[in-house]
């Protein structure tokens, strides 16, 4: 389950970041990049810097404003997320480390590991904001349960604790008004640590209960769902 979840997590945000997907809909918001890409879903958050989009996956998609040329929404999605689009100031910092990160992720895809953390590292150096630290901590869950399947038990242990960290800082810096599908998918990342890395099933279930008090996830309700 939670090389599942890592691998569809770390191809997604390589798609946020790089490629537009399509879901197909007859009742679908729609962005459109300044790239000419044209993404259909339904907006679940929206703020000053990203748009959340759920577009059929087990969890929305960020886009960040910069990236965007228009959004179009259904008259059901008429709501204060509605306000025509404000794109604001660019922080220079913040698209650098917006550009690292992408490359960050690509890097990591194309099996490139040290590179590509190396790039995220240099990225949270730039813009320290809680979805890159959630980035981070869950490639270093990927390498830590890879560790601990080859038997490297305390390299994998330090690396998983690593994780850990990076994943409970990025819960500092989420806004709980805010960032919710984030914060929900950061508890559901612990659940599943403590459920099949740490083996705590206890320590699990009260991380996918978090997950899902934030948002609808269904990853945290399979993982719910396996506990004993």
């Amino acid at each position: 389950m939670i090389v599942e979840l890592l691998s569809a997590n770390k191809r997604s945000l390589v798609v946020l970041l790089l490629m537009g997907v399509s879901l197909s809909t007859a009742q679908a918001d729609t962005l459109t990049l300044k790239s000419g890409k044209v993404i259909q879903g339904k907006i679940v958050e929206r703020n000053s810097r990203t748009i959340q989009l759920d577009i059929g996956l087990d969890f929305p998609i960020t886009y960040y404003t910069d990236e965007i040329k228009d959004v179009s929404e259904t008259p059901a999605a008429q709501s204060p997320s509605s306000v025509p689009l404000k794109i604001p100031v660019v922080n220079l910092n913040v698209g650098k480390a917006d550009q690292l990160e992408q490359q960050g992720l690509v890097a990591i895809d194309e099996g490139k590991m040290d590179e590509g953390l190396g790039l995220l590292q240099e990225a949270l150096r730039l813009d320290p904001q809680g979805s890159r630290h959630l980035n981070f901590g869950m490639v270093l869950l990927g390498n830590g349960v890879s560790l601990q399947k080859q038997g490297k038990t305390e390299e994998a242990l330090k690396i998983l604790r690593e994780s850990e960290s990076e994943i409970q800082h990025a819960l500092k810096l989420f806004d709980p008004d805010g960032e919710t599908t984030f914060i929900s998918q950061a508890y559901n990342l612990l659940g599943e640590m403590y459920a099949n890395a740490f083996n705590d099933k206890a320590k699990a279930k009260t991380f996918y209960e978090k997950s899902l008090s934030f948002y609808d996830n269904p990853a945290a309700r399979r993982g719910l769902a396996a506990l004993p």
